[in-house]
């Protein structure tokens, strides 16, 4: 089985990449990056690259995680030193002692709260503010929000998304794709968690935009800017019906 055609962006639009190779990074429209007063980002984790990487366009931003703090990095260096005392990966100790660092400017530069977001947070949040640029990726707390987003449609430039559990979702999704008022003008599958029982992947990752600037009325998938989330693995083909 393939994903319904509504999954499938009508056409090759310009698209940039922000954030880091592989996982963290993503593609997204030029445009909506240009028009875009503020970034609302939720869900980081210990990677904030994508941030940082609009942070260069001279654009407000606005970051929450429920789980990200110094006490959050500090367990992970313990985990890390405990469990493999005889033998210590250097590599992976020595990237968590930096984020630990790095967390202490980020937090100013990048206006970080420590915040689980969930429904009626998004009205909240961008009372007062507009031409937003939201990424997303909240481990399946998205749908909490789906609504929040399409009632301010009106104040949305772009989005990227991340969807979890897609095969108990779908109708969901399609139902946010048909009502959010932006062009969906890039798809990605997220190579981590495989495929279901179907073919298709668990996770997906989505790009909208309000003003897309066209290149093709053909679209080509995987994009050239396209980068594999988890390196080591097979990459994984969508199909659309």
């Amino acid at each position: 089985m393939a994903l319904n055609k509504i999954f499938s962006p009508s056409a090759k639009y310009k698209l940039i990449r922000l954030g880091k190779n592989n996982d963290g990074g993503y593609l997204v429209g030029e445009n909506s990056i240009l028009q875009s007063n503020y970034l609302i980002s939720f869900g980081l984790d210990l990677d904030w690259s994508f941030e940082k990487s609009f942070k260069k366009k001279n654009i407000n931003i606005l970051c929450f995680d429920d789980k990200l703090s110094y006490r959050f990095i500090l367990k992970k260096i313990l985990k890390q030193i405990i469990s493999n005392f005889w033998n210590i990966n250097y590599k992976d100790l020595i990237f968590l002692i930096k984020k630990l660092i790095e967390f202490y400017n980020f937090k100013k530069i990048l206006n970080f709260k420590k915040k689980r977001i969930t429904y009626g947070d998004v009205l909240k949040i961008t009372n007062g503010i507009d031409n937003i640029f939201f990424k997303i990726d909240i481990e399946g707390s998205e749908y909490r929000i789906l609504d929040e987003l399409i009632e301010i449609k009106n104040k949305i430039n772009g989005i990227v998304i991340e969807f979890h559990d897609v095969h108990l979702h779908q109708v969901k999704i399609q139902h946010f794709i048909k009502n959010i008022g932006l062009e969906l003008i890039h798809i990605h599958p997220n190579n981590y968690q495989g495929l279901d029982q179907f073919g298709n992947p668990y996770l997906l990752e989505l790009t909208f935009e309000k003003k897309p600037i066209v290149l093709n009325k053909k679209n080509i998938l995987p994009h050239e800017h396209d980068m594999k989330n988890n390196p080591y693995i097979d990459d994984i083909n969508l199909t659309f019906q």
